[in-house]
């Protein structure tokens, strides 16, 4: 679409240009020539914000694909998930390992160390 737009607007300067130097080639009055300006004026504001809003639309739609294909996936969703389960599960998972290693732990102190208890 943008690319037809542009065209046009390239097509409008070109044939602009050639009717210009036909109307000095021959010899018309420099009131032609200010009514051909005038002409191209009003045609080239009528659709040249249609052109710009197309070239702005193009441009975003180029910059989000590379920045879609630059990016690669990435795991904050599952470091998200596990920082909620952490909080909601993390005394349940502590008292389970306390009531596990607590044991093996006192088995296997030093003798000249008395009862302790691990905390929480």
């Amino acid at each position: 679409m943008f690319t037809a737009q542009l065209g046009w607007a390239l097509g409008l300067v070109s044939i602009s240009l050639v009717l210009s130097w036909l109307l000095g080639a021959a010899g018309l009055s420099l009131a032609w020539l200010l009514l051909l300006l005038v002409l191209v004026v009003a045609l080239w504001r009528a659709h040249f914000s249609r052109l710009l809003d197309a070239a702005i639309h193009c441009e975003r739609l180029r910059v989000r694909r590379r920045r879609a294909l630059s990016i690669d996936e990435t795991a904050e969703w599952v470091n998200f998930l596990v920082n909620r389960w952490w909080v909601f599960s993390s005394l349940t998972l502590f008292s389970i390992v306390k009531e596990r290693l607590e044991p093996i732990l006192n088995e296997a102190k030093p003798s000249i160390v008395g009862e302790w208890e691990t905390l929480v």
